[in-house]
C-alpha cells in the first residue's frame, strides 16, 4: 500500500512540474517570472488547464498576496464572489484564465475547489472530546465509562472490532414483530445491520476505534451500547421504535441508560404535537433521567425540523462542516416559531429551533459488513470504515458528549445536561438561532462545567 501511494505521488509530482511549466511557458515572460515561486497552482487545477478545452470553466480559489487587490479580479470579468476579510476571490474561470491570473504579480495562488472531507479523527477534535479523554483542565480524563447509550437504529455489526459484542454492544437487541408479546428479545448473532446506518451511528457516538488503530475512535469510547434493531427495510416502525422507548425505561436503573440517540423523523415543517406518541415517550424518557437527542433532519430548508426535534424536552442537533459552516442539506427551524426552551417547556409547546449543531459531512466510522444502503460509501483505504453524511452523524456527536458529561458528574438531570450543552456550545458567526440553535457543540467545555457541578 505505501509503495503504491509513494508511486502515485511520484507520478503526481511529475505531472504537476510539467503541467505548471507549460502554463508558465505560455505566459508573457515578464509574468512567468513574477508568477515563479509566488503564483503556486495546485496539482489538480494545473493537471485540468491542460486538458481544459475552450469554454470549459472550473471553480477556482484566487488568493492574493494583499486584501487590497482582490478587487483585480473583476477585470477578469468573471462571476466571482470576494471575501470580506481574507484576501481571496472564488471565481468561476476558464483555463487561459487560470494561466493570465498565474502571471499577475498579485497573485499569491491559484486552487482548485477542493471537496474536503471530515472524519472522525477530526471530528472529534472539532468538538473537544480528545482534550476530555486527556483530562485536560478537568481533574481526571473521561470516556463516558458506565454510561449507557441506547441507539434506535437499524441494528449494529457486533463483530465490528469497534463494537464488539458483547464487550461493547450488550445486549444486542432485537425488536420484533408487533404481533409478538415478546418485543425486544437478546439476539446471539449480532450482525444483522444490513442498512449499515446503525452501526454507523453507533460508532461515532461511543467506537472504539480498533480498527484504526485509534483514528476514528468515538466520542465516548467508554460509554456502553444499547442497539436497537427497529427497521424493516429502509424504515423504522413508531410501534416498534416505542417498544424500544419502553425496555430503556425498564432496564435503565441497571444498565445505567442516561442518554437515547434518534437518528430518524419524519413531518417535517409540522407542528408540535405533545400528544404523539413518539413526544409522550421522550418526556417519560426525559423525567426518567435519560437525555434523549433527534436528528434535525436533512430537507434543508426553513421550518423543516424533524417533528420530534421540536419537542424541548429533546436535542435537535443539526449538521455542520469542518469549517463550522451550516450544512446545506441541515433542517431549519421556524423562523417565526418560539426559540426559547424554557417557556416551550412550560407551555408543552415546541422548539422551533435546533438546540445546536455538531459535525455532519463526511464522517468516517465503522461500516457493517453486511451493509448494503450505505456501502458505496465504503472506504477504499480501510473498507472496515464508510464515509456518510447527515444529522444522522451529528446527533451522536452530541450522545457521545452527554455520556461524557454523566461519567464527570452522574447526578445531572437531562435538563442540567441539555443546559450545559447550549450554554458552552461555540457561536457560529452569521446564524440565527433557528439554523443553529446555541451554536457548535464544544463537548470540552460541557464536561468542565459538568465536573464542576459534582458534588
Amino acid at each position: 500500500m505505501q509503495t503504491s501511494r509513494k508511486r502515485r505521488l511520484l507520478i503526481h509530482s511529475a505531472v504537476l512540474a510539467a503541467v505548471t511549466a507549460t502554463i508558465l511557458a505560455q505566459l508573457p515572460p515578464a509574468a512567468a517570472e513574477a508568477a515563479g515561486p509566488n503564483a503556486r497552482v495546485s496539482g489538480e487545477l494545473a493537471e485540468w488547464v491542460a486538458t481544459a478545452s475552450a469554454g470549459e470553466v472550473q471553480t477556482v480559489i484566487v488568493t492574493f498576496h494583499e486584501a487590497a487587490d482582490v478587487d483585480r479580479i473583476d477585470s477578469y470579468r468573471t462571476a466571482a464572489t470576494k471575501l470580506d476579510m481574507l484576501p481571496v476571490a472564488i471565481a468561476t474561470l476558464s483555463g487561459s484564465q487560470v494561466q493570465q491570473l498565474a502571471g499577475d504579480p498579485a497573485v499569491r495562488s491559484l486552487w482548485h475547489d477542493a471537496q474536503q472531507e471530515i472524519h472522525l479523527d477530526s471530528s472529534v477534535p472539532l468538538t473537544g472530546a480528545d482534550r476530555v479523554w486527556a483530562g485536560e483542565g478537568l481533574q481526571t480524563g473521561y470516556t463516558g465509562a458506565g454510561v449507557g447509550i441506547g441507539v434506535v437504529d437499524t441494528g449494529v455489526d457486533g463483530l465490528h472490532p469497534d463494537l464488539p459484542y458483547p464487550e461493547k454492544v450488550e445486549p444486542y437487541l432485537l425488536v420484533g414483530d408487533l404481533e409478538d408479546p415478546q418485543l425486544v428479545a437478546e439476539f446471539e448473532a449480532p450482525t444483522g445491520d444490513t442498512y449499515g446506518h446503525g452501526t454507523h451511528v453507533s460508532s461515532i457516538a461511543a467506537g472504539l476505534g480498533e480498527a484504526s488503530d485509534g483514528t476514528y475512535t468515538g466520542m465516548a469510547p467508554g460509554a456502553r451500547i444499547y442497539s436497537f434493531k427497529s427497521d424493516v427495510g429502509l424504515f423504522l416502525f413508531t410501534g416498534y421504535i416505542l417498544k424500544s422507548f419502553d425496555w430503556m425505561l425498564e432496564h435503565r436503573e441497571a444498565n445505567n441508560i442516561r442518554v437515547s440517540t434518534n437518528s430518524w423523523g419524519t413531518g417535517g415543517g409540522s407542528d408540535f404535537d405533545p400528544n404523539d406518541p413518539v413526544n409522550v415517550a421522550t418526556r417519560e424518557l426525559f423525567e426518567a433521567g435519560i437525555t434523549v437527542i433527534f436528528s434535525a433532519g436533512n430537507d434543508g430548508e426553513p421550518d423543516s425540523l424533524n417533528q420530534y426535534a421540536l419537542a424541548p424536552w429533546v436535542i435537535g442537533v443539526a449538521a455542520n462542516d469542518k469549517q463550522r459552516e451550516l450544512a446545506a442539506f441541515s433542517s431549519r427551524g421556524r423562523i417565526d416559531g418560539n426559540w426559547d426552551r424554557d417557556q416551550a417547556l412550560r407551555d408543552n409547546t415546541g422548539l422551533y429551533r435546533p438546540g445546536l449543531s455538531a459535525p455532519g459531512v463526511d464522517i468516517t466510522a465503522a461500516g457493517s459488513s453486511h451493509a448494503t444502503v450505505l456501502a458505496p460509501g465504503r472506504r477504499l483505504d480501510n473498507p472496515l470504515y464508510i464515509v456518510a453524511s447527515g444529522t444522522s452523524m451529528s446527533a451522536p456527536h452530541v450522545a457521545g458528549a452527554a455520556a461524557l458529561m454523566y461519567e464527570a458528574d452522574p447526578d445531572l438531570t437531562p435538563e442540567q445536561v441539555i443546559s450545559i450543552l447550549e450554554q458552552t456550545a461555540t457561536e457560529m458567526p452569521g446564524y440565527q438561532a433557528f439554523e443553529v440553535g446555541a451554536g457548535h457543540l464544544d463537548a470540552h467545555a460541557a464536561v468542565q462545567v459538568a465536573e464542576s457541578t459534582r458534588q
